[in-house]
C-alpha cells in the first residue's frame, strides 16, 4: 500500500484502560499506554547498562570510545564493535519509534529531526560521552516539557526546552555530570 506523503495513523491502542496510582479525594490515574511505554523504556535502559557494565562487547566498546588506537593495539576488533553498535543503535531506534507510534498514535517525517535534536541535547545536558549523563539528560528535558506542557500552552513548548538547554549549558558547558563521572569505564 502506497500512502504517498500523508500521515498515517493508527487505531487506538488500549485506548480507556488506565491505571489507579492515588485514591485519595483527588484520584490519579494514569493510561496504559504510557504504563507500557515507561516499563518498556526502563527495560532498555537496565537491558544496555547491563550490557556495558558486564559484557566483553560492552567492554570493548568502551575501549574503543577511549581509545580507538589503544583498542586495536589491545586486539579487539574495532569494526566489530562498530558493527554491535549500528546493531544496537538500530534496535533502541526500533524501541524508540515503537513507543512514539504507541503514545502519539503515529508517525511522521517531520518528527525526527526534533526528536533527534532532543535526543542529541539530552546527551549534551547530561555530560557528553556517559551512558548516565544522556539518561539524566533525557529526565531533564522530560521533565521539563511536561512540567511546561503541564502550566503553558504547548506552543512554545520547544522554544522553552531549548531555552532552558542553553541556561544548563551556559555555566555548566562540560553538562551536568563531572568530568570525574565521564570515566564509566574506572567505575
Amino acid at each position: 500500500m502506497q500512502s504517498g506523503n500523508r500521515d498515517l495513523w493508527l487505531p487506538p491502542v488500549l485506548e480507556g484502560a488506565a491505571v489507579r496510582i492515588y485514591d485519595g479525594p483527588f484520584p490519579v490515574q494514569i493510561g496504559l499506554v504510557p504504563v507500557v511505554a515507561i516499563a518498556t523504556s526502563i527495560a532498555a535502559i537496565a537491558i544496555v547498562l547491563a550490557v556495558m557494565k558486564h559484557s566483553a562487547i560492552g567492554r570493548a566498546w568502551n575501549a574503543c570510545s577511549q581509545s580507538e588506537r589503544l583498542a586495536r593495539l589491545s586486539d579487539i576488533d574495532t569494526m566489530a564493535v562498530l558493527r554491535w553498535t549500528c546493531v544496537g543503535s538500530a534496535a533502541l531506534a526500533s524501541i524508540s519509534g515503537w513507543i512514539i507510534a504507541m503514545s502519539y498514535g503515529g508517525v511522521n517525517f517531520s518528527m525526527g529531526l526534533m526528536l533527534g535534536f532532543k535526543a542529541m541535547f539530552a546527551s549534551v545536558i547530561g555530560g557528553y560521552g556517559t551512558l548516565r549523563g544522556a539518561i539524566l539528560g533525557a529526565i531533564v528535558l522530560a521533565f521539563a516539557e511536561t512540567l511546561w506542557t503541564a502550566i503553558f500552552p504547548s506552543g512554545y513548548r520547544d522554544v522553552a526546552v531549548f531555552g532552558l538547554i542553553t541556561l544548563i549549558l551556559m555555566p555548566k558547558p562540560e553538562g551536568l555530570l563531572d568530568s570525574a563521572d565521564r570515566r564509566e569505564s574506572e567505575d
